[in-house]
Parts: C-alpha cells; sequence; structure tokens
C-alpha cells in the first residue's frame, strides 16, 4: 500500500512540473518578463533555448536574456531567465533594442548568441552559454571590436571550433576561434570586395569536413544600399587565407543583404534557398554550391517555378539528412500582393530537377484569406513541415499560428484533416515567430504576444505522432528491443538485450507521465486510453523510442 501511494505521489508530482499543455489558446510562457525581440533554437536533447531583450531603466535601458526550457516545457533558467553580459569590464551601451541578433547551437548543446551594441561605439560580442547556464566566455564574451555590424556565429559539428563574421568599414570580417574564443588564424580575415563591387558582408556559409570554411557573401556597390548580388569564396582552416583564386559569383539577380537566408549541407556541398529580384519580378531559387565553388547549376541555379504566374518570396530549404531530395517552401503573391499563398517546390539534389511540375506544387491558394507561411521549412524524415500565419496579417491584427505536414509522396494530400493544426490560437497579434525541431516526432514553435499588458514570449510543442503510419515514425534504436503487447490494455513488457537503466513516459504533448528505473516492466492500466510514447535507456547508453497505445 505504501508503494502505491508512494508511486502515486511520485506520478502527481512529475505530472505537476510539466509546462508543454495542448490547450492551445494558453500555451507555455517561457519568461515572466515583458521582452522584445525573442529568437529560439532547440538542443539536441529537445530543450529549446530563448533569447530576447528586456527594458530596463536608464541608463541601461536594454537588457538581454536567455531562457532555456527543458524537454517539458519547464524554466531552467528562472523566472525571467539569465542575463548574459552582466557585471563585465566593458557594461553595454543600448540606447534602443536591437532584432539584427545571431543565434547558433554547437555539438555540445552550447547556445551562442552574437549581437551589436545599438549605442556609444556599436560594439559587437559573442556569447557562449552552456545548458547549465554557464557563460563559458565569461562575462564580456568575445568581444569583436567597435563598429562591429551584423554578427554572426557558425558551429563546426566535427570540432568545438567556431567561425564568427562582422561587418567592419564597409567589408566582412571572418575569424576561427576555438572552444576557449582563442583566434586560430594568425588574424582575422576581410573578405575583399569583387571589382565592379565596393563593400562585402558575410551572409550564409558552412564549416566543411576538413575544417576550412565555404562562405556565401553578399557584395555591393555601396554601403548605403541592401541590394546585393551573392559570391561564394572558401578559407583555409589553418591559416584563414582564400582558397579560391577568385570568389565565385552564384547569383546575378538581386538579393539583400539585410536579409537571412537558409542554406542546407550535404557533406562538402552546399544548397542556397533564396529569393531574387530582376527589373520586373522576384522568383526564388535553389542553388548548388560544390567545395571547390563551382555552381554546377549554372548562375541563379534552378528556379522555384518557372510559369511566373505569381510573385515568389521567402524562400526557405530543408533536407532530411541522406535524402536525394531537397525541399522548398515560398511564399507567392499576386503582383500587387494583396493576395498571398503557400507552395513548395521538391528537387532532385544531384540534378536540379523539379519533382513537382514547373508550376510547383499549390498547399494554400494565393487569395486574401489563405495561409502565409512564417519562419523556416523543417523535415520530420522525408516529411516537409513549416508553420503558417493569416495571409492577411499586417502585424497588429490577430492571428494563428499553424503547423502543416506534408505526404512526401503527395503533398497535394494533407496529413492532417483539413491540412494545418493550430498551436497558437488566442485571439492577439503574434510576431518573432519560430519553428523549431524537437525531440522525435515533436516541433517546438516560440512566439511573442501581448495578451495581458506586456508583451511575452511564448512557446509550444507539437507531437505528429498520430497522424504518421508505424514506418514514418521518427525514431533512434541503437540497441535490439521490443515492447509487447501493443496495444496495452495493463502491463507492458520490454524485451532487450541489454539491461534497462531507465523507462520514461510521456504523452502526445510532450509531458512526462511516469519514470522508473531498472524494471522490464510498466504498468498502464491507471492511463487514460491514447497515444504515448516510450524512452528507453539501456546501461551502455543506448537510447530508444517506442510508440504505444493504451486501450
Amino acid at each position: 500500500m505504501k508503494k502505491s501511494l508512494f508511486f502515486l505521489a511520485l506520478l502527481a508530482a512529475v505530472a505537476s512540473k510539466a509546462q508543454w499543455t495542448n490547450n492551445y489558446a494558453v500555451n507555455t510562457i517561457a519568461s515572466d518578463a515583458s521582452v522584445l525581440a525573442s529568437n529560439s533554437q532547440t538542443t539536441s536533447d529537445g530543450k529549446t533555448y530563448l533569447s530576447y531583450w528586456v527594458s530596463k531603466p536608464a541608463p541601461e535601458y536594454f537588457k538581454l536574456y536567455v531562457q532555456l526550457l527543458d524537454e517539458n516545457g519547464n524554466k531552467l533558467f528562472g523566472p525571467t531567465g539569465m542575463e548574459v553580459h552582466a557585471g563585465g569590464d566593458f557594461p553595454l551601451n543600448m540606447s534602443s533594442y536591437t532584432s539584427i541578433y545571431n543565434t547558433a547551437i554547437d555539438s555540445n548543446n552550447n547556445f551562442y548568441i552574437a549581437f551589436m551594441e545599438t549605442g556609444g561605439s556599436q560594439r559587437g560580442f559573442v556569447h557562449k552559454i552552456s545548458p547549465a547556464g554557464t557563460e563559458l566566455w565569461g562575462s564580456d564574451g568575445l568581444p569583436l571590436g567597435n563598429a562591429a555590424y551584423f554578427p554572426k556565429v557558425f558551429t563546426d559539428k566535427n570540432s568545438s571550433n567556431v567561425y564568427v563574421s562582422s561587418f567592419q568599414n564597409g567589408l566582412g570580417v571572418l575569424g576561427k576561434y576555438d572552444a576557449s574564443k582563442t583566434l586560430l588564424w594568425p588574424a582575422t580575415q576581410t573578405i575583399p570586395a569583387p571589382v565592379s563591387y565596393n563593400v562585402t558582408s558575410l551572409g550564409e556559409g558552412a564549416v566543411l569536413s576538413d575544417g576550412s570554411f565555404l562562405a556565401l557573401f553578399h557584395a555591393k556597390t555601396a554601403i548605403t544600399t541592401s541590394n546585393s548580388n551573392f559570391f561564394a569564396q572558401r578559407y583555409n582552416s589553418t591559416t584563414g587565407a582564400p582558397m579560391l583564386a577568385a570568389p565565385t559569383k552564384i547569383s546575378d539577380r538581386t538579393t539583400f543583404s539585410n536579409t537571412n537566408y537558409t542554406c542546407v549541407q550535404d557533406n562538402d556541398v552546399l544548397y542556397l534557398g533564396y529569393s531574387g529580384a530582376n527589373s520586373s519580378r522576384t522568383d526564388s531559387f535553389l542553388q548548388k554550391i560544390a567545395a571547390d565553388g563551382s555552381i554546377p547549376w549554372g548562375i541563379n541555379g534552378v528556379d522555384f517555378a518557372t510559369t511566373n504566374q505569381y510573385f515568389e518570396f521567402n524562400t526557405s530549404i530543408a533536407m532530411n539528412s541522406g535524402s536525394n531530395y531537397i525541399w522548398a517552401l515560398s511564399r507567392l503573391t499576386s503582383s500587387g500582393q494583396g493576395s498571398i499563398g503557400s507552395f513548395v517546390q521538391k528537387f532532385d539534389k544531384n540534378t536540379g530537377a523539379r519533382l513537382l511540375s514547373d508550376s510547383a506544387q499549390e498547399i494554400y491558394p494565393v487569395t486574401p484569406t489563405s495561409k502565409q507561411p512564417t519562419s523556416t521549412l523543417k523535415m520530420l524524415g522525408e516529411k516537409p513541415v513549416f508553420a503558417t500565419i493569416d495571409s492577411n496579417y499586417n502585424g497588429a491584427n490577430a492571428t494563428t499560428i499553424s503547423l502543416t505536414i506534408l505526404n512526401e509522396n503527395t503533398p497535394s494530400t494533407f496529413i492532417i484533416p483539413g491540412g494545418s493544426v493550430g498551436v497558437g490560437t488566442s485571439a492577439f497579434a503574434k510576431g518573432n515567430i519560430y519553428l523549431n525541431k524537437g525531440l522525435n516526432n515533436q516541433f517546438i514553435v516560440t512566439w511573442t504576444e501581448n495578451r495581458t499588458g506586456i508583451t511575452s514570449p511564448y512557446a509550444q510543442n507539437y507531437d505528429f505522432s498520430s497522424f504518421l503510419s508505424t514506418n514514418d515514425l521518427v525514431k533512434n534504436d541503437k540497441n535490439d528491443l521490443s515492447v509487447y503487447p501493443n496495444p496495452v490494455r495493463s502491463v507492458l513488457h520490454i524485451q532487450s538485450k541489454e539491461d534497462i537503466s531507465s523507462l520514461t513516459i510521456y504523452n502526445t504533448a510532450g509531458q512526462l507521465i511516469n519514470a522508473s528505473k531498472e524494471t522490464r516492466q510498466l504498468d498502464f492500466s491507471s492511463f487514460e486510453k491514447g497515444v504515448y510514447w516510450v524512452r528507453i535507456l539501456d546501461k551502455k547508453g543506448n537510447e530508444s523510442t517506442k510508440k504505444v497505445i493504451k486501450n
């Protein structure tokens, strides 16, 4: 009897800690503070970092904060988050907040945030924060110098080194740093302007397998314009010297140096998704850049759609690791941009062939009352996932954030009845929307919203498991194990060739329901009917997740 009471008390305590909710008009508040310009990234173990500015009295005005939500949505860095650059030798001079800052996560789930002061000398900084909330580069971070605009961080999946860029004195500046923020090159490298251009700034890029860096940079004729063309250059891992005799021009369409574009890295090949304009219209493209700087698909790459019925904006690309296909999502509009819709295209990564016809695939039609994509495209296995808001959203009126998942073979056939599911349904305006991939079949959406007189950062998880077949479920089985019976009425048995260390049960909202150690049986008899996830960790560190149905 005592054991039963203890189990019930433990179950109640664990359940009470879970913050995720399936009430999509309520959601999870990530900070008690009133915030500005929120951003988010997810870790490999299902946690979610959020960064944001918090208003302070003069003379501080604004300070930068970071929050970490665990896989259940609990706040790990306190009610308001942790202050970045607190108590350093160089207090920040922030006359206003800025939405132009960059974040990244490395293979150890450390969080990098790069930003520039808006006042004083407009110094640039990069901070590195561990999942434990430690400022690994100290309270001053990595100083980038005065007038260091648009700083960015690029992590290396094969090491703890990072590349850091900024824009100084009209040119892009690039450096390689180790885990302790020591510059590994003899000096930082400036990105020279190609012939007929005067200004450069780093846009996108990636660390290649040999540690070198393939940079996709913007070249402009003047510092006062944002109009640019994309070029590629590769930088040596050891010396920082350019490795291409001359940078490769990869697009002659007009792009914008103040816009973030999406890249996909496939071994040592980079794919760039972008929208580019000519004198009469804007189109979306997918460009392929090899490690030697060559562009096998020619200048601009391949067109998202060739029918030119609509204008194509805000292109985002994604690829499932090891796949032969790259997906692209674009916001299509009428010529006057009064009507907006969502279209996708599927490309062969080797040939660039369009696989969904030359018109692309309409998901939501171009109308004044349709859905438009927001944030970036993600993948669940081979299935594209994206977030939408109402096409008539103007930044001030109420809108719903919805998620759509597509069938990879017939994307015109919706997997979710009605096409999408609303995950942020409160009747208020929303901003700073980010979609991130969580554990297994879960996705995390974050945004800012003023419901109570202050602007709060909200987060919501959603699990697509109930809409997927058994073959589609994303899992990570490193051990030969099985669970039975499934569906289960009472006791679930775990069969494994290794000793079991722990078992945890989650519902489809991602809430932790039960946790057990060193057992091969789980009692489901008291659980409600429905879908559950059982995470199994053996004593060799192998982890597997199984979908279990309770009847």
